[in-house]
Formats: C-alpha cells, structure tokens, sequence
C-alpha cells in the first residue's frame, strides 16, 4: 500500500540575468520577473516572462521589451480565475498592440516569448516562438516546450511569434505539479545553443536562484563573450526553507505601449553607451575583455570547432536532453501533464470560451432582461421613417431622439436606405480589410447617441443585470458622465439586452458614424487635431474645467462638432466601440459578392465565421498617438480575439419595429 502522501506548501523564489554581448548596446532579449507571492503566504501569482525579439525585423530589442513588459502588466491586472487564462489572454493582448503598431507604423516588429506562473506549487507556461522551459528535478533536466519553427515546402522556416499576425494560439501547459529543489530555467534562444546538460547540472549545484544564474551566464561569457542571452531562474521551496530566501527585487509590473518602450531604450543606450557588457545577476568586475580576445586567437580552432558542434546539433532538430515523449519516468506528474496537454490542440480555444469566473455563472445564466416598457418601442406617427433610400438630403439637421426609458440613454435615428460602406480611393490610409466599396441598403434603426458611461452601466449591476467591470472609477460619481470601458463582449451584451436594446452590427455602426456621403470622419474628411475639438484624441489639450480619469477619457458628449450627420457623438475617440460582427479580413470582398443587379447589397447579415468581434471608432490611448489619425476612421476595423482592454467600451442600438 502506498503511503499517503504529506501536503506541503510551496513557494517559489526566482533571479534573472543577461550577458550583453561585447559590442552590444542592448540585449534582443528580455527577461522580467515579479513575485506577488510573500514569504509566509500562498495563493498569490508569481510570474516570470522572456522575451525574444526576432532576428531581421525591425527593432527586436523593443520588440521584446515591450512585449515581456506587457505580458507582466496584462497577467497581474487581470481579473481572471484560471492561471491558463490570465497568460493566454495577456499574451495575446501584447500581440495584438505590437501587431497593429507594426502595421500602421509600416515596420516589421516580432518577438518570441515565454510566461511561466507558479502558484500555489503548481506552474502554467504560456509561450509563442523559441524560448524555452527546462524543469531540472532529482539530477534529471526536462525540457517543457517544443521547437516553434516549421519547414515549408521550401525549406524556409516560418516563425510563429507576437507581432507576426493579428491572429495567434498561444501554446498552454497547465497544472504542472512542483516538488520542492525543483528548479525552473527559462532561456532565450542564444542560450541553448551555448549549453547542454552538462551545464544545467553543474550550475544547479549552487544554493540559490542569484548564483544558479551567475555560475550559467559566467560559463558561457566565458567560452562566448560576443553574444547576448538572458535567464530566469526559478527555485521551489517549502515552508521550512523559504524563510531564509533573500528574494530579488524584480520588475513591478506598469504600464507599457511600444513607442514608450522605444522611447526608454533610447534614453538607456544615451546614457549606457560607454558601459562594459554586464550580467544582471554578477555585479563584481569581470576580467579584462583585451585578455579574452588575444586568449580566444590562441585558441580559435577550439572554440570553432565547439561552435560548429553545438549550431550542428540544435539545427538538426536534437534536444539536448532528448525528446520530450520519452523522459525518465520518475517525473510522472510533468510527464501525465504534458499529455493530456498534447491529447488536445484546441485547448487555448476552449479558454477562450471559458472566460466567465464559474462562481458567477449561476448569476449569468438565471439574469433576464427586465423587459423594456412597451411606450418606448413604438414611434410617434409623425416621426414614422419613410422606406425610401436614404440620401445626403434627407438628413435632418437637428437629429432624431428618442429616450431609452431603461438606462435613460437618448438613441438617434438612423432611416433606412443606401450608403457607402468602405473605405474610397481617396483614402490613402484604408487597409485591405476596409475595401472594395460598397453601396449598402440597411433598415431603419435607433443608436446611442452616446457611448455607454460609468453612470449607466453602474444602474445595470445595482440592478443585477450586469457583472461588474474591470475598473475602480465605475462607482465614482464624479466620473459617471465617463464612457464605461474594460467590458467584455458579453458584458457589453448583456447590458444591451437589460436595456431592452442590443449591440450595433458593424454595418450600422458604420452608418451611423459616416452617413452616405462616403466621408472618412463622422464630420466630414478633415483628421482630428488638437484645435479642431472634434474628437478626444492622444494629443488633444485639455479642456479647462473638464478633468479626464486615469485614462485620459472625457465626458461622453464633450465634442459637439464631431457629431455625425445623424447626431452620434465621440464615433471616433475617447474608446474604442464592440459590434456584434464577426471580424474577417475579407468579409467586404465577400459582401461584394451578394450585390443585386444594381449593384447594391441589400441588408446584409454577419458572415459569423470570424474569430473575434469588431471594434470601431479609435480612442484616447497614448498608445496610439502615432496612428490615431488612422484608427479613428469611420471605416477602420480592428478584430482580433481579446477579452477586454482598457480603452475599449460600447454603446447600443434598437431595429425599428
């Protein structure tokens, strides 16, 4: 009979460390770490990210940068349950900035990365790309991630890494089970190319993280001194050893967007230039670099022929601990993880569906919508649309408006008939997935006139309609004239539908935004400036007596001029907005497809193939200060799968009945 096994808690303590290189200003790659978990308690999340930027692109030292910063920040504000979740979702948010950074920026920016979380004696890796995972426990080193590079038909290696499309899966390992001693490496790609097992084990040898990682890196500057590589290096302890763990400082997670990472690297090199390549874990001197050099001349036969044994090896597809299907069997928990991992390819997908906390899934699935009282459906006579096509004069000059009895939101009218849906010729800015052109026929319909605020979605959760948000001003009167942002799409939908009302579709929203005329703002074709005053930009000055939040967001409906021609305001800026539509890149070429004889596509539904939703409109986000001009276009799209993000809200629309 086997003995029942003793519970022990575990903690986790962690130092990272780089070699920059001889030559180098700054590493490609990036290591950071913070540690929430206190000594003494558990339960709370320690995570460790590396980031790789991609050789040949563009910038790959901010690349990496950004993206490990990013995937720190994401993962420790999420509000997530599921450890799989958090990095899932934090990772695929640090991928969608960089890549439509990259796009409007016309640059090629693309990193690898890594995130492993250890909590509560368990770990979750995350990963895109060529950074590794080694657990080494009992004398034995076990590699935890694969090879992300793939052979086409050509032979040419195609990379999967942040940055290199708007849509990515990100590779989970979940519930790995700890044991204390254990010790978790994670490394860029240069590392393993300059370290076996031999190296691994040695190194282990030492007491703590801090000179597991400086006896690595010392190794290997020694034998190699031109090369850039960082390390994380994690240990596992329990109750009775954690006590006299000194931990690292670590890198508290803040903030990032790519221009400011840009930014900071180039305030490090000004003031860096002249410093000797250092590791982060090694502050005493290091031995005279002129010394290695005339040493590495005498010894040039030895260290190429090294070199060429060790790039042979890892080109050829050999692990250096073998493969990851066939590792000694007395790691049995990793090993009984990584194969219910493997038995499913669609795992991420399924977190995708599952992002609702299950302890508020009873609440979800008993809410119903408190129906709308009738007196609000049914259009005064006078004000009963016409079903004739909609053209530039029969837009009223003072909009239509109705108000929404349940969340007391005025909705203006938007009447049936033709506009043209795309972006023209005459955009220089359009992207591929805002063409062809198109005329489209809609139906009669009602839209907020303004985005949903804190004050109204607030109404909806006292009301049990609605879950709460993730932000801490919802409940802080001075900023519910605010437009409500960090709500999911379900969020968004179930507040529609507590109002009586619903999501606009992204043909709508369009409508709505631009009119018929085809222009590319919802005030003609002038861009937002910081003196026009027709949309809260990145750049716009401050209106005295109005004080933006935290975010920089303004009262909904502070920029009148920006109004669209049937009376929408803040259609461009301050947040971006939900649709219910689907996103694909060719959905308006498929559209074009289903025009009638004239030419015309008559209502047209949601192609419901995409992977994500639709957003409109731009916002306020420093983050797109450099392209805001651009995404603040009536025609813009953005849709790639996300959750939430800060600098993203909704407002709702009603059919005509």
């Amino acid at each position: 009979m086997s003995e029942k096994p003793n519970y022990q808690k575990l903690y986790a303590a962690g130092c990272s460390g780089k070699i920059r290189g001889s030559g180098r200003d700054v590493n490609q790659d990036v290591a950071v770490f913070f540690e929430k978990e206190p000594e003494g308690n558990v339960g709370s999340g320690n995570l460790y990210v590396m980031a790789d930027g991609v050789s040949g692109t563009n910038r790959p030292e901010v690349s990496a940068a950004f993206v490990a910063k990013k995937v720190l920040y994401d993962y420790f504000r999420s509000r997530e349950y599921a450890e799989a979740n958090k990095i899932a979702v934090a990772i695929r948010n640090a991928n969608h900035e960089l890549y439509y950074y990259a796009q409007a920026e016309r640059q090629d920016l693309q990193a690898a990365v890594t995130a492993v979380s250890v909590v509560d004696g368990h770990a979750v890796i995350g990963t895109i790309g060529d950074c590794s995972v080694f657990i080494l426990r009992g004398g034995v080193a076990y590699k935890m991630t694969e090879e992300a590079g793939a052979q086409d038909g050509e032979g040419a290696i195609q990379e999967n890494a942040i940055g290199a499309t708007d849509e990515i899966i990100v590779d989970i390992l979940d519930a790995i089970e700890l044991k204390a001693d254990d010790l978790i490496i994670i490394c860029s790609e240069g590392l393993t190319n300059f370290a076996g097992k031999k190296e691994f084990l040695e190194a282990s040898l030492a007491e703590t993280p801090k000179e597991i990682c400086r006896r690595l890196l010392d190794d290997i500057e020694r034998r190699h001194p031109t090369i850039d590589i960082s390390a994380i290096v994690v240990k596992i302890y329990d109750e009775n050893t954690i006590h006299s763990v000194v931990r690292q400082p670590g890198t508290a997670p803040e903030r990032i967007e790519v221009a400011q990472a840009a930014q900071d690297l180039r305030l490090f090199q000004a003031t860096h230039a002249q410093s000797p390549a250092s590791t982060e874990a090694q502050p005493a001197a290091r031995p005279n670099r002129f010394l290695f050099r005339l040493l590495a001349v005498l010894i040039a036969g030895c260290i190429v022929a090294g070199l060429i044994w060790a790039v042979g090896n890892s080109k050829m597809g050999k692990t250096i601990f073998g493969p990851r299907e066939t590792p000694t069997p007395t790691i049995d928990a990793v090993q009984a993880t990584l194969a219910s991992i493997n038995a499913t390819k669609d795992y991420e997908l399924i977190l995708q569906l599952s992002f609702t906390p299950t302890q508020t899934a009873t609440a979800t699935e008993t809410m119903t919508p408190t129906p709308v009282p009738p007196t609000e459906t049914p259009l005064p006579p006078t004000d009963t649309p016409q079903a004739t096509p909609d053209t530039a004069g029969s837009i009223p000059e003072t909009p239509r408006l109705i108000t929404s009895d349940r969340d007391d939101a005025e909705m203006v009218f938007v009447p049936e008939g033709v506009f043209l849906m795309g972006a023209g010729t005459n955009d220089a800015s359009a992207f591929g997935d805002e063409r062809p052109q198109l005329s489209v026929f809609l139906n009669s319909f009602w839209i907020d006139q303004h985005e949903v605020t804190n004050g109204q979605y607030l109404k909806c959760v006292n009301e049990g309609g609605c879950q709460q948000n993730g932000t801490l001003i919802l409940s802080n009167a001075y900023y519910k004239d605010h437009p409500v942002m960090s709500v999911t799409f379900e969020q968004a939908r179930q507040y529609c539908a507590w109002a009586g009302k619903r999501l606009p579709t992204e043909f709508e929203w369009e409508k709505a935004a631009r009119g018929t005329d085809g222009r590319i703002y919802p005030w003609g074709d002038d861009a937002p400036t910081g003196e026009n005053a027709t949309a809260n930009t990145p750049i716009f000055e401050r209106l005295e007596g109005i004080t933006p939040d935290d975010y920089g967001l303004l009262p909904v409906g502070t920029f009148p001029k920006g109004a669209s021609p049937y009376g929408a305001l803040d259609m461009a800026g301050n947040v971006w907005e939900w649709t219910s539509s689907t996103y694909q890149s060719d959905t308006y070429a498929r559209l074009s497809e289903l025009a009638d004889g004239d030419g015309i596509v008559v209502d047209p539904e949601d192609l419901a193939e995409g992977t994500g939703y639709v957003r409109r409109g731009g916002s306020a986000s420093m983050g797109e200060a450099a392209n805001y001009t651009i995404f603040m276009r009536t025609t813009h799209r953005w849709g790639d799968e996300i959750l939430e993000s800060e600098y993203l809200g909704f407002r709702c629309a009603k059919s005509v009945e």
